[in-house]
């Protein structure tokens, strides 16, 4: 059991040997009832004697209770199977005790008169003494089963939560390709010029999300150089189409966030923008950054003419606002507001919490 936590690796070693601790156990608990013992007549040597004596009994008893019963019936919330035997283990002992204390103790070393086994007041007495033994072991074994439980479930959840942060973000980045390859598609098809500049800005974006997303947290700087990659992308895309505003403001060079929470939010957007329309559109996006505080302000037009916007609350944005709940949890503020003509999405982010 690990009870000493040093600077030094090898006092770490040595305190926190199973055999070191056991042998500081027994080896104090004999000196400390020898000499208790020995101080009545003033005769520690029959005194430690006798705890030699009677020491083995008591380490079969308890190491049998701490090692075998506990395990297996206690912690696996066999509790009357656990108290039945325990109770059967330490009236055994006690027996067993009540016999050496009348055939060795009171035959070698004391001059009191024999009592019967069962006598109810030495049984009694017996029962409490070998009890003495267990509570030091019992409790330290019960306080590391439940420090150790509580650090398995922690690691479960930790173990779940990165479990489903990983599926979220490999299911946001093949979403986020495969809308941004039919873009290049459809210029390809075209034989537009611009799909030069399409391939260029999807290679920084491939760079960026193979080399860098694997990370918990990116510098915010980098995130926004994607976010402008992929703006770059939609503007070739929908060229006059769409009225975009991009504004920022503050430092992004010091901060961390975790990697592609903004592009989602942009790519649903554009969808919304442009979605069953023929016209023009405009889109604006606010981006700052104030003492570790992350604003995002997107706020788009709606045609008054469209169709249904099938993936208006498809998989981008359900995966980017479960990783928000996940990573964020109390240190974000997520508000979507929907009106006749326009979409607004508002997220606060405290960066520094998470820092």
């Amino acid at each position: 059991m690990k009870l000493v936590e040093s600077e030094y690796e090898i006092l770490n070693r040595i305190l926190n040997n199973r055999i070191v601790q056991h042998s500081f156990y027994w080896t104090s608990y004999l000196f400390f009832f020898g000499y208790m013992w020995g101080t009545y007549d003033d005769n520690f040597q029959k005194s430690f004697l006798i705890e030699i004596i009677n020491i083995p009994l008591k380490m079969i008893m308890v190491y049998f209770i701490v090692y075998h019963l506990l395990p297996r019936y206690l912690f696996q919330k066999k509790i009357l199977h656990f108290f039945a035997y325990f109770a059967i283990t330490i009236l055994l002992t006690a027996i067993i005790r009540r016999y050496t204390d009348n055939y060795v103790i009171q035959e070698y070393f004391l001059v009191y008169g024999k009592l019967p086994i069962l006598d109810p007041n030495q049984f009694i007495y017996t029962l409490l003494k070998i009890n003495l033994v267990l509570v030091l072991p019992m409790t330290l074994k019960i306080t590391e089963n439940v420090f150790s439980s509580d650090r398995k479930q922690r690691l479960l959840e930790k173990e779940k939560l990165e479990a489903e942060l990983m599926f979220l973000k490999n299911q946001t980045h093949p979403h986020f390709l495969f809308n941004t390859l039919n873009n290049l598609y459809s210029l390809v098809l075209k034989k537009s010029d611009k799909s030069l500049n399409v391939i260029l800005k999807l290679s920084e974006l491939l760079r960026y999300m193979l080399y860098e997303t694997n990370a918990s947290r990116v510098s915010i700087q980098k995130e926004l150089n994607s976010i402008k990659s992929y703006i770059e992308l939609e503007k070739i895309r929908y060229g006059k189409r769409v009225d975009l505003s991009f504004n920022t403001w503050g430092n992004f060079t010091v901060d961390e966030i975790a990697p592609m929470l903004i592009i989602p939010f942009i790519e649903n957007s554009f969808k919304h923008c442009t979605s069953g329309s023929n016209g023009e559109g405009w889109i604006t996006i606010d981006m700052s950054i104030l003492e570790h505080s992350f604003s995002l302000k997107i706020e788009n037009s709606i045609p008054t003419t469209t169709q249904e916007i099938t993936d208006a609350h498809g998989i981008g944005l359900k995966n980017v606002k479960r990783r928000l709940e996940l990573l964020y949890e109390k240190d974000h503020e997520l508000i979507i507001e929907e009106s006749s003509d326009s979409y607004l999405v508002n997220l606060k982010l405290n960066l520094k919490a998470r820092g």
